[in-house]
């Protein structure tokens, strides 16, 4: 791996509290994209309930980062090459892409499912507000 993130990585400006975002697995069965997505956001979630992290960051392969997943959920930093493996082993891309989210990113996305219904449904019979 680098020694260091290359030159004008994200990397260099995230501080202070950070939460790593492990992999998540779901069933090969669900192949519901929004149910990933529901997914990853309430882990977003509620990793700033409990940590009020300044940013969460994870690791993310070729093929996840080429198909947008990470932005959908709110990751607004792609960032390609921070990590290179020096031995890969079989079906690990050799080069890993950076996603991260800071705090204010995060605030906007809890604000965005409260006002669209996503995080709490309305009762039936109940207007959302």
């Amino acid at each position: 791996t680098h020694a260091q993130p290359p030159a004008g990585s994200i990397a260099e400006r995230l501080t202070g509290k950070l939460v790593y975002h492990g992999e998540i697995w779901i069933d090969k069965q669900i192949k519901n994209r929004k149910v990933f997505e529901l997914f990853v956001r309430l882990g977003l979630i509620l990793a700033l309930i409990k940590w009020r992290p300044d940013a969460i960051w994870g690791l993310a392969s070729a093929q996840m980062a080429g198909h947008g997943h990470f932005t959908r959920v709110g990751y607004p930093v792609l960032e390609r090459g921070f990590l290179r493996w020096q031995w890969a082993s079989e079906g690990i891309d050799p080069v890993e892409y950076l996603v991260a989210v800071e705090r204010p990113s995060l605030e906007a996305i809890v604000e965005e499912m409260l006002a669209t219904g996503a995080l709490c449904p309305p009762e039936p019979g109940q207007k959302q507000l």
